[in-house]
């Protein structure tokens, strides 16, 4: 997935394989029969409990006509060794992690509350280091492919959402609000405090990921990533709180984190972050204003977690179905 090997092989979950907008996979495609076999993309009412509302392309992509003699494979049993810097960091202890930082979807497609604005770092890490990263999203209806260029992460787990939800006027001017539906206290860069805007009745309405993920056995919504997986796009639903750790291994320079849909970027939400070399300046923007990112009522981030982000396309979810 995303060009880093799974730890095994294994069938698509449903029958599907989930790829967000900029998302990469290998098949393994077997026809065992004669016949038409196609390539479909398909999404199911269900599958917005984890994708909330989202752009989707469903149809046909591909079909193959299989003729000939049937005849046997051998088939691979493992899969290559994968890279030092993407091995399995689900363990590692909380003193080996070297920075923390909280990646935060806010409307009107700005990141961490602010439009995009050229090379402003809003944060700096060192190379060489384990990175814990939240990436969060306040939208209360909408969810976003967050790419972060260079370094792929690997999904932690999902936690419950305790932050804030946004709400916008439409064209530009918009407000938090705590999950009480309280006027946030700490806003943004701008905020403009006259501006009339009112909570919606139904704005937790997707407020939950932590407990429908843990049900991925049993319910048929196909949006959240399993754990442990490596992906450089991972989508961060409406009111979802997502842990990832990374190796931030010896690129140094600027990192470019954004939203993968090109609509959202070119808008504004993407933003800049940079690694630098052991024992060098950390110093960067991280507030916007002087609200840290997933504050409301407290100048702090309200980050709870179960462990102590250009060609762009719509979302595909694929199956291969064969008819006869």
């Amino acid at each position: 997935m995303d060009g880093v090997y799974l730890d095994r092989h294994r069938s698509p979950w449903l029958g599907r394989t989930f790829l967000v907008a900029a998302g990469r996979v290998d098949w393994l495609v077997l026809c065992p029969e004669i016949g038409t076999y196609e390539l479909r993309s398909s999404f199911f009412d269900s599958d917005e409990e984890s994708m909330g509302e989202h752009p989707i392309s469903i149809g046909t992509f591909m079909t193959i006509r299989v003729t000939g003699v049937r005849r046997s494979s051998r088939l691979p049993t493992t899969l290559p060794q994968r890279q030092d810097f993407v091995s399995d960091l689900r363990q590692v202890t909380q003193e080996n992690i070297k920075g923390r930082f909280v990646v935060e979807v806010t409307p009107t497609d700005t990141l961490n509350r602010e439009d995009y604005s050229g090379v402003y770092y809003r944060y700096k890490m060192e190379a060489n280091t384990i990175q814990e990263w939240h990436l969060t999203n306040t939208e209360m209806f909408t969810s976003h492919p967050i790419h972060m260029h260079i370094n792929h992460a690997q999904v932690i787990s999902y936690n419950p959402y305790t932050g804030p939800y946004g709400v916008d006027d439409g064209p530009s001017k918009w407000k938090l609000f705590s999950q009480t539906g309280e006027i946030c206290t700490y806003q943004f860069k701008g905020y403009d405090a006259s501006a009339i805007i009112y909570p919606p009745a139904n704005a937790l309405k997707y407020l939950g990921h932590d407990i429908r993920q843990k049900r991925r056995g049993t319910n048929n919504t196909i949006g959240y990533v399993p754990l442990g997986d490596w992906r450089d796009t991972i989508l961060v639903p409406p009111l979802g709180n997502i842990t990832v750790r990374f190796n931030t291994h010896e690129y140094t320079g600027d990192v470019i984190i954004h939203c993968h849909l090109q609509g959202d970027a070119d808008h504004g939400m993407i933003m800049f972050v940079q690694i630098v070399n052991r024992g060098e300046n950390t110093d960067a923007n991280i507030t916007s204003g002087n609200a840290n990112p997933s504050s409301c009522l407290g100048n702090f981030a309200t980050i709870a977690t179960l462990n102590r982000i250009l060609i762009m396309s719509s979302m595909l979810a694929t199956s291969f179905s064969s008819y006869y």
